[in-house]
């Protein structure tokens, strides 16, 4: 062969080996699910980044609007800041739960953690290997990503640090003290300018693209700007009704910009007037506004728990409304599976219940008739039935096979919190924050007793039915223990004092009760005997998640966005990882090979208990398309959703891959459905 053909050859291969390097990626397109506290853009305005109350950041294409992936980690739903690195690989995110992250762009895959107590602000420093941190504990710390380790210290003598800045042209790191702002020469550790005329804390800063002049909002609706090279400054009064303002400047530096829920304003540098103001139409929903890089675009992010649009963007030179991008699926609620193991039901704020064959990845039927959030749902013994209760204070039971509405009442004085059937699926036990428990006759629907639970809170009262059907169970400050069949107390537990009750279970055998409480514990208890026999603590234990494996030897239960399976009668235990924000609902499945999760980032995820390792992905759309995804990229998914449309796209990196050719690849419901059979079924 020819010294020639070789290199062809050779290039080929290493085509090869780097097309299959950069991975493929399938991502749902589902938005955030609560209001964005943060957006920034990448450097060359391609990308930006939205961090949200639901603990999460996303990257979207600036063109396109598309969701490009999520960073999930965070274990709090306050992120305080987001930035990029000035290549645009790296994102760097700090929140309230004392970590600053940094992620892979390309991989959306965290890369760094530094654990540091009340880390308020972090960004790049001159490249992507420094990062600077703003605490509240009176310093800015300099952080080397190489070694993982702090470089040097700046005291501020000041806990609250509202914004910060870094500019590498200058070496200045720049940082808002309530009202007052500061400047650090990051190369002497000095402070060498001081800049005071804000009466209240300040919001926002920005540095001018010729870097001389920075702008600062604050919530007293002044907006100033200060001359970096001397002591010049001047100032706009906005008379903005709201105080949370956002300032920056124009891509040519002849605007500052200023945004409030109240619209966008261009204010005139040279004039020092308003020069034009593009009103807002959704004052009332808006939770940020941002203009794009190229001073184009006005984005303004909505608060998804009040509608269904994330975001819109407008023309900035008139206010046209150019684009509305809205969220595809809801957080997930309570989570039934049925005694066979082939059908789970799953209930949404959407105020409906999907139901899922567990055996093939798909979804069967949506079942729908509740007028506001469904909080509870259950399989009778049989699986022929299910019930669920709502926030519309009504019972429901379906039909499995035909979803057929069966029977309708109206139960409580308030919304339901639980629902079970007794063991011969006669009964039905409800409890609500009406502060009662009530059992009721599945025949007929007509009541049998009526209780209420002392102490109890408006919010949440939980209930079960014992394995043996004889007894019961409410619980929330105190853990009541009734006959069924004439509502007698027979045994209450008391819990420690303002502690109260998350999630209630039985062991299989009957003989054991675990609840998880508010104090971050999950407890064993006798409940005959009223004794404590084994308890579990941890600082991030959620708890209101809880299930025990079918021969009792094991607990599953949420911690934030993770489950903890815990070994009964030792300490041992396992961590799971994958969802992106807390965990509602954990079930063994009955032959105990598996694990279903649901969570508040609207998906359902099949575990393999083994392994803990993520089997697949289960995804619903608000109109009732799905998908179902593995962690290797195979999908299956209903008609409209199989081509992507506006429910999948597919990623190489950070770059569109061809959704066609995704599909001929990786459209394959067999895979799916041989996993789960594999684990489902005995």
């Amino acid at each position: 062969m020819s010294i020639n053909k070789k290199i062809i050859v050779f290039l080929a291969i290493f085509t090869l080996l780097l097309y299959n390097l950069t991975a493929q990626t399938l991502v749902p397109q589902t938005g955030h699910k609560d209001s964005v506290r943060r957006v920034v853009f990448s450097p060359d305005g391609k990308m930006f980044a939205t961090g949200a109350r639901d603990s999460t950041i996303k990257i979207w294409d600036s063109e396109t609007l598309i969701e490009i992936g999520t960073l999930a980690g965070h274990t709090t739903s306050l992120i305080e800041s987001i930035s990029f690195s000035p290549d645009g690989n790296l994102l760097v995110s700090c929140a309230t739960d004392n970590t600053v992250r940094v992620w892979d762009i390309n991989t959306r895959k965290e890369i760094h953690q530094i654990n540091m107590e009340k880390t308020k602000y972090a960004v790049f420093g001159p490249n992507s290997k420094r990062l600077i941190i703003a605490t509240g504990n009176k310093n800015i710390k300099i952080w080397n990503l190489d070694t993982d380790k702090e470089m040097m210290s700046f005291d501020t003598n000041t806990d609250i640090i509202n914004y910060i800045l870094y500019e590498p042209s200058l070496e200045y790191i720049i940082f808002a003290d309530s009202n007052i702002i500061r400047i650090l020469n990051a190369g002497t550790a000095v402070i060498e300018k001081t800049f005071t005329g804000h009466t209240k804390n300040i919001i926002s800063m920005a540095i001018s693209p010729d870097k001389r002049f920075l702008v600062s909002g604050s919530e007293d609706s002044i907006i100033r700007c200060w001359d970096l090279t001397g002591d010049d400054s001047f100032y706009f009064d906005t008379e903005y009704e709201d105080t949370n303002i956002h300032v920056g400047f124009t891509q040519d530096g002849k605007y500052i910009t200023s945004h409030s829920r109240q619209g966008t304003t261009f204010w005139d540098f040279t004039e020092k007037k308003n020069f034009l103001t593009i009103p807002n139409s959704e004052v009332s929903n808006t939770a940020y506004l941002i203009l794009s890089p190229d001073s184009k675009k006005i984005f303004t992010f909505l608060n998804p728990r009040r509608t269904r649009d994330m975001f819109v963007v407008q023309d900035a030179t008139n206010g046209t409304e150019l684009s509305r991008i809205q969220k595809n699926n809801d957080e997930l609620n309570a989570m039934s599976i049925n005694s066979i193991g082939n059908i789970i039901a799953v209930s949404s704020v959407d105020q409906s219940i999907k139901l899922w064959d567990l055996t093939e990845g798909k979804l069967i039927r949506t079942l729908q008739g509740h007028t506001d959030n469904v909080t509870a749902v259950n399989f009778s013994p049989d699986g022929r039935r299910i019930a669920s209760a709502s926030n519309d204070k009504r019972i429901i039971i379906w039909n499995t096979d035909n979803g057929n509405r069966l029977q309708s009442y109206h139960a409580h004085q308030a919304a339901i919190r639980a629902i079970s059937f007794n063991s011969q699926g006669t009964r039905i036990l409800s409890s609500s924050a009406d502060s009662t428990v009530k059992i009721w006759n599945t025949s007929d629907s007509s009541r049998v007793w009526v209780k209420t639970h002392e102490n109890s809170a408006w919010s949440t009262l939980l209930s079960i039915i014992s394995r043996d059907g004889r007894y019961a169970v409410s619980a929330y400050y105190s853990i009541q223990i009734r006959e069924i069949e004439n509502g007698n107390l027979f045994r209450e537990i008391n819990l420690p004092e303002r502690v109260w009750c998350r999630s209630l279970v039985f062991s299989n055998d009957g003989k054991r009760l675990i609840t998880g409480t508010s104090d971050n514990k999950v407890i064993i208890w006798d409940w005959e005997k009223n004794e404590q026999l084994q308890t579990f603590s941890d600082n991030e234990v959620s708890s209101y998640a809880i299930s025990i494996c079918p021969e009792d030897k094991v607990i599953a239960f949420g911690s934030n966005n993770r489950i903890i399976l815990q070994n009964i009668g030792n300490e041992q235990s396992r961590l799971i990882s994958g969802h992106e924000r807390n965990i509602n609902a954990v079930r063994f499945t009955p032959n105990g090979k598996a694990l279903v999760s649901t969570s508040l980032d609207g998906s359902i995820r099949v575990w393999d208990r083994e392994n803990g390792r993520e089997i697949v992905r289960l995804i619903n759309f608000y109109d009732g398309e799905w998908v179902s995804i593995t962690p290797d990229g195979y999908y299956n998914a209903s008609t409209a959703a199989q081509d992507g449309g506006k429910y999948l796209t597919a990623f190489s990196g950070t770059q569109l891959y061809d959704m066609s050719e995704y599909k001929r690849r990786y459209f394959r419901p067999d895979i799916i459905a041989q996993r789960l059979r594999n684990l489902i079924q005995d």
